[in-house]
């Protein structure tokens, strides 16, 4: 997590500690962040008491589907002309799946 993350957490957990008698807007407006953000931290902070986030709760990276990824590398191989909507017909998978996969091969 990054450290701004966790001193906006800390900041936001302490504060409510200090002065529960605060509404989550009130203690918003005084930290000057947005009211959504106050609400998802303390609903965390309640369940879990920790400021910290679950494991694996960040957005996931590449392709889940290697197979996937070596029959569109293996077509731009053959043919590096095709256009990326071709290519997903091709592979029946979208033109969106191609061009990532083309752009993290730098083809």
């Amino acid at each position: 997590m990054k450290t701004e993350q966790v001193k906006t957490r800390k900041l936001i957990v302490d504060k409510y500690l200090d002065n529960q008698a605060f509404s989550q807007l009130q203690l918003a407006k005084q930290l000057n962040l947005p009211k959504t953000t106050t609400q998802n931290v303390l609903s965390n902070f309640r369940k879990t008491l920790t400021i910290e986030r679950k494991p694996g709760s960040s957005r996931k990276k590449g392709t889940m589907d290697n197979k996937l990824k070596q029959k569109i590398l293996a077509v731009f191989r053959r043919n590096c002309n095709l256009s990326e909507w071709l290519v997903a017909e091709k592979v029946e998978t979208s033109a969106s799946t191609v061009h990532q996969i083309k752009g993290r091969a730098n083809l």
